[in-house]
């Protein structure tokens, strides 16, 4: 008899089903060498709201977003890889690059904390442990390192992932309204909150492409702008 571990409180029961049964249901899905396109995103913290337009262009581990205020303006470019976010501030025309936790504590460069292939298209690349559990419509998986995955059941979507380790500052992320094109399949809507709740980023994809495989990203800064470093 396996018992529930007891950070979850819904209606889950041990189930028959393997890890690897439950990973090859999700892998059913293309994963597109890269993408880019546009999406609304808003992002709020305690006291502060704020609505925006993201233009995106991203590979695996490197994205590139331009983001504009709700007049069009662009105030901001944003590279990110695996270590760094380098933002471009287009109004007064600097740039800093910082390391990505310090990335992912700024408001609107709080987004640079998401990597949106990963978002839009995540991978089941954990070490898990060996039990799954089921309620009438997900999968549940737990992480060794106390993430927990959330698939459901009919489609092999990935609905909900925890990331509950001290080193994530944005923890939860939600989606929904997958939608299907060109081949992939992915959520049209995510939610990503941080550690403690209190600050969260909303998503909308509004229209998305997919890229070819000779498909390279660039910070796409001018020439003559100084980088400072944080």
């Amino acid at each position: 008899m396996y018992t529930l571990p007891s950070e979850i409180d819904e209606d889950f029961q041990s189930s028959e089903k393997s890890v690897a049964e439950v990973i090859d249901m999700v892998r059913q899905g293309n994963r597109p060498v890269g993408i880019e396109g546009r999406a609304r995103v808003q992002v709020s913290a305690p006291g502060e709201r704020e609505r925006v337009v993201v233009e995106f262009r991203a590979v695996a581990e490197q994205t590139v977003l331009r983001v504009r205020n709700s007049l069009g303006i662009e105030g901001a470019r944003l590279f990110i890889d695996t270590d760094s976010v380098l933002v471009y501030d287009r109004i007064n025309d600097t740039a800093i690059k910082m390391d990505r936790e310090t990335g992912s504590r700024f408001l609107i460069q709080g987004i640079s904390a998401i990597e949106l292939m990963d978002v839009l298209f995540p991978k089941l690349n954990e070490d898990f442990r060996g039990r799954v559990y089921e309620s009438s419509d997900s999968f549940l998986l737990f992480a060794r390192n106390g993430n927990r995955y959330f698939v459901d059941k009919h489609t092999g979507d990935i609905k909900r992932i925890y990331k509950r380790t001290p080193d994530h500052y944005w923890a939860t992320f939600r989606f929904d309204n997958f939608t299907d094109r060109d081949g992939y399949r992915y959520p049209s809507r995510a939610q990503v909150l941080s550690y403690d709740e209190k600050s969260n980023i909303f998503i909308l994809i509004q229209n998305i492409s997919f890229l070819s495989e000779d498909s390279t990203i660039v910070p796409e800064i001018p020439g003559h702008i100084s980088i400072d470093r944080l």
